[in-house]
């Protein structure tokens, strides 16, 4: 991959993009036991070919297309990664990320340190879901900063 086209990708990534982690209740549906926790890369802008641009070079994610909402009156694009392509995205963006960057660290610690499951029924284990509550509040503690000026 181009290093012009990772440079752009970042400052995109910084101005436009969202790095969203959400925990899930264990529900019993399929017999799971523990929370799960899931995160997502997001970029949302009006510009579709940006957003078509990204998960051509990128290849991998998903593009959607948003409504009109109270404050726009414009169609909005989004492309969403995660998991692998997610970690792998953002290992080549972090030496050029600023903004993002904490919370591209806060991932990727997430990521390197994910522990399997075996199987839903089993449960994750203890310490692994301990891990991940850390990791997960982490972020959300980064989401509530202030930029000191």
């Amino acid at each position: 991959m181009k290093n012009k086209f990772i440079i752009w990708a970042a400052g995109i990534v910084d101005g436009e993009g969202c790095i969203r982690a959400a925990k899930r209740k264990a529900l019993g549906t399929y017999g799971e036991k523990s929370p799960r926790y899931n995160w997502y890369l997001q970029v949302k802008m009006t510009h579709k070919p940006a957003i078509k641009f990204l998960a051509k070079n990128f290849r991998c994610g998903t593009i959607t297309k948003e409504k009109p909402g109270k404050f726009s009156k414009r169609v909005a694009w989004k492309w969403i990664a995660s998991g692998q392509k997610m970690a792998d995205i953002l290992n080549m963006l972090l030496p050029y990320l600023i903004v993002k960057r904490d919370e591209a660290l806060a991932f990727i610690n997430f990521w390197n340190k994910k522990v399997p499951t075996v199987a839903v029924k089993l449960g994750v284990p203890r310490v692994s879901l301990a891990l991940r509550e850390r990791l997960y509040q982490r972020l959300r503690s980064l989401k509530q900063r202030e930029w000191k000026q």
